[in-house]
């Protein structure tokens, strides 16, 4: 009697921590730009200097004022988020951003303090170029780039994308079928919370024709998927449940 008590708990045991696994893996994940709706996908339009992120007083650096900038808010479970940046038409100015992640409780809106910034570093201290970064995020989640690549007048290549060691993930760039350049990163377990984004023109030396700076910004979201073995696992559980049930039966 007391081995078919003590069966029973495992099983039940077993069974929760199956279905907590599926809840927790299976919570969706949810962004939004700003003070916009969270869903699974959110948008916006800006509006740039086509030299703003690459090229500010021709010091190969971002230009804070000239860059637009959104608060990108992940909420729900932890999942993968791609950041698209593109061209809304052919003229438009190549685009290119950073991301950082904000300190928790950090104000959103612009961070100012500087006129320039730094496209491919977190923030720094000792009169370097993203010190007014400090105290509001604490580090860089990754950039894009669809324009040249250079080095900037801090010293640091910028590439067209790059990934920060504190997440993975990845970039693609191109131009789509329309002819509009973009850039994409593809963020892998990214968790819930504020995001820094200053996007602008990706215009290096002034040099790519480009007359406009309308940039489309656009994040997706999707969830971590529940792995197979966790729906087998249940599936198990549910049978041993009803193995025991049975065998209850037959001895009673």
């Amino acid at each position: 009697m007391i081995k078919k008590k003590l069966n029973k708990a495992i099983i039940g045991l077993l069974g929760v921590a199956a279905l907590s696994s599926v809840s927790i893996q299976a919570n969706a994940t949810l962004v939004a730009f700003d003070s916009g709706a969270a869903g699974s996908t959110a948008s916006v339009t800006d509006s740039n200097s086509k030299t703003s992120w690459s090229f500010a007083f021709g010091a190969n650096l971002g230009w804070n004022h000239t860059s637009s900038y959104h608060d990108l808010i992940v909420s729900g479970g932890t999942g993968t988020v791609s950041i698209t940046d593109s061209e809304t038409a052919t003229t438009d100015a190549l685009p290119g951003f950073t991301v950082w992640h904000k300190i928790d409780g950090a104000a959103t809106g612009h961070i100012d303090g500087s006129h320039q910034y730094d496209q491919v570093t977190g923030p720094t201290t000792g009169g370097n170029t993203n010190d007014f970064l400090t105290g509001s995020v604490d580090y860089l989640v990754g950039y894009g780039n669809a324009g040249a690549t250079f080095t900037n007048a801090d010293g640091n290549a910028v590439g067209h994308g790059g990934i920060g060691a504190s997440v993975s993930g990845s970039y693609t760039y191109g131009t789509d079928s329309n002819g509009l350049a973009y850039v994409t990163l593809t963020l892998t377990g990214l968790a819930p919370g504020d995001y820094y984004i200053l996007d602008g023109g990706s215009d290096y030396n002034n040099t790519s024709g480009k007359t406009t700076g309308h940039n489309l910004l656009t994040a997706t979201a999707s969830a971590v998927p529940v792995p197979s073995a966790v729906w087998l696992f249940g599936s198990a559980i549910a049978g041993l449940v009803g193995y025991s049930r049975r065998k209850t039966g037959f001895v009673s």
